[in-house]
């Protein structure tokens, strides 16, 4: 039997403060320009967010970053 790898998938918050830091973006600013709600860039921002591709896609889209870099992927073994 082959041996299961497991990863630990983590995002990076961080990213997206420095960004609204860079832009002077209040979290409800950075939400309306990104199209989504002030509760979801919170989250988000927490690290609690459930993830939907879709609208994590518009914030990332308006601060310029990508999938890869918000996402750290650590394989287990």
């Amino acid at each position: 039997m082959g041996i299961k790898q497991q990863i630990r998938i983590t995002t990076k918050p961080e990213l997206l403060r420095e960004y609204m830091k860079k832009e002077h973006l209040t979290q409800e600013q950075f939400a309306l320009a990104c199209g989504v709600s002030r509760a979801f860039i919170c989250n988000t921002l927490q690290g609690k967010s459930k993830h939907q591709t879709k609208t994590l896609g518009k914030v990332l889209k308006v601060a310029g970053i990508t999938f890869e870099e918000f996402f750290d992927v650590e394989f287990l073994f």
